[in-house]
């Protein structure tokens, strides 16, 4: 929780967030934006290294799975997700994985990855 301090510093100026305890998923190979975009509800096709965007991943009757935050690397897609859904989310990213080059895992280092 944020004091209403810690809160104006980080809305009006500038701050950082410890957002260690959220679960990430690295997403690596030459198909990893075609493929995230047919998974999931943002354009992620259209990010550039150094954006990112939010977005779902939806059941087929459109009920969430997982809320998550896409940021693009040089040659990864970082996804932050809710910790406790985190290897459920790799588990099926990689069952989905048919013939696109696309590697998902956990992504383990603790320092921000450029």
């Amino acid at each position: 929780m944020f004091s209403s301090d810690q809160y104006r510093a980080v809305r009006h100026g500038a701050g950082i967030v410890n957002r260690s305890a959220r679960g990430k998923i690295a997403m690596t190979g030459a198909d990893r934006a075609a493929y995230l975009q047919g998974l999931l509800t943002n354009d992620i096709a259209a990010l550039t290294p150094g954006t990112g965007c939010y977005a779902a991943y939806l059941t087929l009757q459109g009920r969430m799975i997982a809320d998550l935050h896409v940021l693009a690397l040089d040659d990864t897609m970082l996804l932050e997700v809710h910790s406790e859904v985190k290897e459920l989310l790799v588990q099926r990213f990689n069952e989905l994985v048919f013939t696109e080059d696309v590697r998902v895992e956990v992504e383990r280092r603790q320092s921000a990855r450029r």
